[in-house]
């Protein structure tokens, strides 16, 4: 609070009128695809990542009691939502609703460390 006080304190408070133009994240953002279209440009940039270096394998460490349980019963789990579409540039389409149960029969995964054991 104490940054806020010494270098923003126009922040400090909520304000009690409505600042024209009403900038938010989104305008801001909004204002840069633009100015990146009309230069020819992506609307964004997505920096590649390297995920390749230092990757572990995920090690999986449940109490077999556990998993004990969930082999002997079937799981399920009641859903209830909507799957959409996510195609670059176009608005988001609802392409089914879910209401209802799925029901999974779990079975041991078997590795390469199991088979070597």
């Amino acid at each position: 609070m104490q940054i806020i006080k010494q270098n923003f304190p126009k922040y400090q408070y909520a304000p009690s009128t409505e600042e024209v133009p009403n900038e938010t994240s989104w305008t801001a953002f909004k204002k840069i695809i633009d100015q990146r279209r009309l230069a020819g440009l992506p609307d964004s940039i997505i920096p590649q990542v390297n995920a390749s270096s230092d990757v572990k394998d995920m090690t999986y460490d449940v109490d077999q009691r556990v998993l004990d349980i969930l082999y002997k019963w079937p799981l399920m789990v009641r859903v209830n939502g909507t799957a959409w579409s996510e195609i670059t540039g176009q608005q988001g389409i609802a392409l089914l609703d879910i209401v209802g149960y799925v029901e999974v029969d779990l079975e041991p995964l078997i590795t390469a460390a199991t088979v070597s054991s």
